[in-house]
């Protein structure tokens, strides 16, 4: 049963300082890994108001501020150059010019949630309404179901978006990525779209593309996957801890019950956020294998292209400070 419509069990605890406990709720994850995407100021209200506004006003010292660390911020998201043999450090070349503008449209994006946090289905649709109420104890003691791909249904399409943003290279959509960009730069938030599909299936009618869509869909698995490495704790751990605590709660035992409650609410935030970054990795990988479904050299292409080449390890930062001083 979905007893709070589609609020994230995130949202409830922010708001009502519970959660129901289930897995009935709707869950979120961030990708949004260097920089705050919902900084809130009492006084000028978001980041994406200030950066509207200072098209119309001077920005005063403390917007400036703001502004400025998330300049600095948004340069983290362009440090990988995925699909070119080097890293790019030389200005006024193709690839410095597109990125360059990546950077713009970058800013423009930094405070739209849809296109940094996924949101997923609840784990439990079968589960029935609380026989009580508090905001003191959870609804069950039960730990939620496993998610897999196959269970849950989730629209990734705005990350991927985002990705396809960070992954473009200047050769792409034939030559014409950065004109697409410099035409698109006024309209904000616009979503990247993959290029032509052909009408038979979902794999792309060129390498081109395909190359594209490869290096998209793994920015998704990097992302998820440093999100879920910043948890410094295994899923199977958590799993354990959350039970243990559903235990401990359900006999009352503790001589602080109320820090035992918040302990358990804080595990199963914790659980449902990994799980959710976890179904997002998997659609990705899933659509990396429909990529190559025709590919029976599917390794040796991947190791002898340059489109096809994922970094591990970030470009400088320094090299990029260009761009923020610009």
């Amino acid at each position: 049963m979905d007893s709070y419509g589609k609020h994230t069990d995130s949202h409830m605890f922010a708001k009502y300082g519970f959660v129901n406990g289930d897995g009935s709720g709707h869950t979120e994850a961030s990708l949004a890994l260097w920089h705050r995407h919902t900084l809130i100021d009492e006084h000028y209200g978001t980041i994406k108001n200030l950066m509207d506004q200072q098209k119309h006003d001077k920005p005063d010292e403390y917007q400036q501020k703001l502004l400025t660390r998330l300049r600095y911020e948004m340069l983290h998201y362009l440090r990988f150059d995925d699909g070119y043999e080097e890293c790019i450090e030389q200005v006024q070349t193709p690839a410095w010019e597109l990125k360059s503008l990546k950077y713009k449209h970058l800013l423009k994006i930094s405070n739209v949630k849809r296109r940094w946090i996924v949101y997923m289905q609840p784990r439990n649709k079968d589960a029935a309404l609380p026989v009580t109420v508090s905001i003191t104890q959870p609804v069950t003691t039960r730990v939620p179901p496993k998610s897999t791909q196959m269970q849950v249904q989730m629209d990734i399409k705005e990350v991927l978006a985002t990705c396809r943003l960070l992954s473009l290279t200047h050769d792409d959509y034939g030559g014409r990525a950065t004109k697409i960009l410099e035409e698109h730069l006024s309209r904000g938030s616009f979503p990247i779209l993959p290029p032509a599909t052909s009408t038979r299936s979902d794999n792309l009618e060129d390498d081109d593309g395909r190359g594209l869509e490869f290096r998209t869909h793994m920015c998704v698995v990097r992302l998820a996957s440093a999100a879920l490495d910043r948890f410094n704790i295994t899923k199977t751990t958590l799993t354990k801890e959350v039970g243990n605590l559903n235990y401990l709660v359900s006999k009352e035992e503790s001589g602080d019950f109320g820090q035992l409650v918040k302990n358990w609410t804080a595990a199963y935030l914790r659980l449902g956020e990994m799980e959710t970054l976890e179904v997002i990795k998997a659609m990705a990988h899933a659509k990396l294998q429909q990529l190559f479904v025709d590919q029976p050299n599917k390794d040796k292409l991947l190791n002898s292209e340059t489109k096809y080449i994922m970094r591990q390890k970030p470009c400088s930062l320094e090299a990029l400070m260009p761009l923020f001083y610009d």
